[in-house]
């Protein structure tokens, strides 16, 4: 894996990381591990959407639209 902006100079071990100019090795990685892929994290959609959800309403809480106008006409350190 290369990391983006890196100028590769010389060959490039199998499973590392590399990055900088010019490359080198930041991290070794182990190819018997199982990694997390992005098609993974989309497979429930169900789960997924309702984790937005909660999150959406977790973040939103308490968000008012008076605590909005406060936050505009006197802003506080929480703001």
């Amino acid at each position: 894996m290369v990391a983006a902006g890196s100028v590769v100079v010389k060959d490039v071990p199998d499973n590392v990381v590399v990055g900088g100019n010019p490359a080198k090795v930041i991290k070794t990685l182990n190819p018997n591990r199982r990694m997390l892929k992005r098609e993974m994290l989309f497979s429930n959609s169900d789960f997924y959407e309702q984790n937005q959800k909660d999150l959406d309403r977790y973040v939103m809480e308490g968000n008012t639209w008076r605590n909005w106008l406060r936050a505009l006409l006197r802003p506080g350190k929480r703001d």
